[in-house]
């Protein structure tokens, strides 16, 4: 059975993927463009009284996003992979939380560009992962989630510091 909140908690950071990733429809009336980097964006669609349609239905949305973070961002990253203790390279939301349209780390010294660790965006995609499991039953999205929360507790903070277990 497909909770709401399950749904919601996914399309929360399934919006942010999808929308690097694509946005095809199948819609012969609706406008869509490549950007240089390849991106494909489509003006949106409206109902008669002007409200927003969905361009895809809710479900292809989802699994299309989830797709992207948990199987197709391997070919789109450009940057240098990081490894787990065992050799095994990790995906690359669990050291970037931004990147450039073209999948490469910014490389310029501004703020709020490049690595992002993990104060914020490892708990959405734990979040976002079970939800997916629970909505899906994709077996690949608990083992992603169980995997980044292992990492994160791997990687804490000592519990001698101030701040302890971050």
């Amino acid at each position: 059975m497909r909770d709401s909140s399950d749904t919601r908690a996914i399309m929360s950071l399934a919006l942010g993927a999808y929308l690097m990733f694509t946005c095809s429809t199948g819609n012969a009336e609706t406008m869509c463009y490549a950007s240089e980097s390849g991106i494909v964006f489509c003006a949106p669609l409206r109902s008669e009284d002007a409200g927003l349609l969905p361009a895809i239905a809710y479900s292809e949305f989802i699994d299309r996003s989830m797709r992207f973070l948990l199987v197709d961002q391997d070919a789109w990253f450009k940057g240098e992979r990081l490894h787990d203790a065992s050799g095994e390279p990790l995906l690359p939301f669990f050291t970037h939380a931004k990147l450039s349209p073209s999948g490469r780390p910014y490389t310029e010294p501004v703020v709020d560009r490049g690595v992002v660790y993990p104060a914020f965006h490892h708990a959405i995609n734990i979040e976002a992962c079970l939800s997916y499991y629970r909505y899906s039953g994709n077996a690949d999205a608990l083992r992603c989630a169980r995997k980044l929360a292992d990492w994160n507790i791997a990687h804490s903070t000592s519990h001698d510091w101030l701040y302890a277990g971050l």
